[in-house]
């Protein structure tokens, strides 16, 4: 239904939004084949990303997937490929991240200003 606002006339479209699904303290959504964690649960703290989501593979954590969160640990399953642009920054908290061979790509900033993880020693984080 078109409506007036002020000199001009515009059409109001129609848009679908869907929710991301929460498996465990993770949220996530299912893109094509293959399952990517978006985010996690308010209250979480020791995170255990699953290898899989209702019979697909968990292969990306997501861009911004658990910037600022309250998390102190996260274990990375090796089905895991790609972990996003900024998915842990802020991560204050985090003193332990478990990261496993499978990883082909570390995104722009991951784990930035996560400031425990300094103090622990692991300053870079490198593929071996």
């Amino acid at each position: 239904m078109p409506y007036s606002v002020m000199t001009g006339t515009y059409e109001t479209a129609s848009l679908t939004a869907f929710a991301d699904e929460l498996s465990g303290d993770c949220y996530y959504a299912v893109v094509d084949d293959h399952v990517e964690i978006t985010g996690c649960s308010a209250n979480a703290s020791d995170v255990k990303i699953p290898e899989s989501i209702e019979g697909l593979p968990v292969t990306v954590i997501g861009d911004y997937a658990f910037d600022a969160a309250s998390i102190t640990s996260v274990t990375i399953p090796d089905s895991v490929k790609k972990i996003g642009n900024w998915s842990f920054t802020l991560c204050g908290n985090l003193k332990s991240v478990t990261i496993p061979d499978s990883i082909e790509s570390i995104g722009i900033s991951a784990f930035e200003m996560c400031y425990r993880n300094r103090r622990h020693g692991f300053r870079r984080l490198r593929k071996s």
